[in-house]
């Protein structure tokens, strides 16, 4: 489970409001175990460093709501990891992961990040918070019926192209949604937009093979690390 409210809401207000949020999930999934994931303040991760320009755009410091949360979770006794260098996002996919290989589990990632719906690939279902204290629950088919594609790990192939304003991911410019769409339903994956462009096959295709390294930079942001350095979890520690 990711956890990263804050926005305009107060320390005071968004600790609670996380924590309420996280205690109807639990219910929503009828989950046994849970490990929640924290970004680490402060320090720069693995992107950052990769391409300065990550996240330049945020400007709010969200270091007092995480260090309040993470008392007030370890307080719960609720299991809390972070990562120096790595996001929330890279602990989900290395712990779901490892619990999916278990095949005798059943996987699912709270987050609101679309960053974490290729992993329904793996059959982990991703728990999404609606408005309303409302939730649902993606799996593989709803993922690729949402975005048009055939295998959810498409979707990192799609922000390669079309880059992700949110964390000020670059993509390729004069590249959108529906043409991104367009040339990965023709070429199959970015390699093979770019060896279309390189054979100037349309003026679209050209376009992502002139800006190559920033698609190619651009794939490697939005992609999920599944190795992040989290020490094995005690099932009996993380147990609710």
């Amino acid at each position: 489970m990711r956890c990263s409210l804050g926005g305009e809401l107060s320390v005071a207000q968004s600790v609670p409001t996380a924590s309420n949020m996280i205690e109807r999930a639990i219910r929503e999934c009828a989950a046994t175990h849970m490990v929640i994931a924290l970004d680490c303040p402060g320090v720069p991760t693995w992107r950052k460093q990769l391409y300065p320009g990550y996240k330049a755009n945020r400007t709010l410091d969200t270091s007092p709501w995480v260090f309040a949360a993470a008392d007030e979770w370890h307080r719960r006794k609720w299991w809390v990891e972070d990562v120096v260098g790595y996001e929330a996002d890279d602990i989900i996919a290395t712990i779901a992961l490892r619990a999916a290989a278990r095949r005798d589990t059943e996987v699912f990632a709270l987050s609101g990040d679309s960053d974490v719906l290729p992993l329904t690939a793996q059959g982990i279902r991703v728990v999404k918070p609606m408005s309303g204290g409302q939730f649902t629950t993606l799996a593989s088919t709803q993922v690729c019926g949402k975005y048009g594609i055939s295998n959810p790990m498409a979707l990192v192939e799609l922000k390669a192209m079309t880059g992700e304003s949110g964390d000020n991911v670059p993509g390729v410019p004069g590249i959108g949604d529906v043409r991104a769409l367009a040339l990965l339903t023709a070429h199959g994956d970015l390699e093979g937009v770019i060896a279309a462009g390189l054979r100037n096959v349309c003026k679209f295709s050209a376009k992502v093979a002139a800006a190559a390294d920033l698609a190619r930079l651009s794939r490697r942001l939005v992609t999920l690390a599944t190795d992040a350095p989290v020490a094995k979890i005690n099932p009996t520690g993380c147990a609710l």
